[in-house]
């Protein structure tokens, strides 16, 4: 266990929280993935998207273990489906470019490092050990017709 931040269920929180607050009339079911069975991760969200097939509206899918979810929306029939994960990968790029993704929640790492090199230089620079105040991180909702900001925000050019 550690002292950081449960990311994922801060994510979870706050999408429910927004959808009880602007859509108390949407019904909403929270699966979670069990870590420590013998069947595997991948498997098991195969599993949710089979058993949801036909059933479901929108799927909002929270950890890390993408390509297990995109590789089950590909299995089955979820293309009018709303689809939305966080993680920004080729795999991703290319359901949200043929439609099988609706979008990505993108956390901008340049933005997270360059926050987080300047509050330790706040730290450093006053020499306190109290608290820093909370970082809210902007976030970019990427569907098909923005793409090209992701391919435009990770071009850099070469060193001469």
């Amino acid at each position: 266990m550690t002292d950081g931040p449960d990311i994922n269920a801060k994510r979870i929180r706050g999408f429910l929280e927004v959808i009880n607050r602007h859509y108390p009339f949407a019904a909403t079911r929270v699966e979670y993935i069990n870590m420590k069975t013998g069947i595997g991760v991948d498997v098991q969200i195969k599993q949710l998207l089979k058993s949801s097939q036909g059933r479901v509206d929108a799927v909002y899918f929270v950890p890390a273990y993408t390509d297990g979810f995109l590789e089950g929306l590909e299995a089955y029939d979820y293309h009018q489906v709303i689809t939305l994960l966080h993680d920004v990968n080729d795999h991703a790029l290319r359901c949200l470019e043929n439609g099988l993704l609706t979008a990505i929640v993108f956390q901008d790492p340049i933005l997270q490092g360059y926050t987080a090199v300047r509050t330790l230089e706040t730290i450093l620079e006053s020499k306190t050990r109290e608290r820093q105040r909370d970082i809210e991180i902007a976030h970019t909702l990427i569907f098909r017709e923005n793409v090209n900001y992701l391919k435009n925000h990770y071009f850099l050019p070469e060193p001469e």
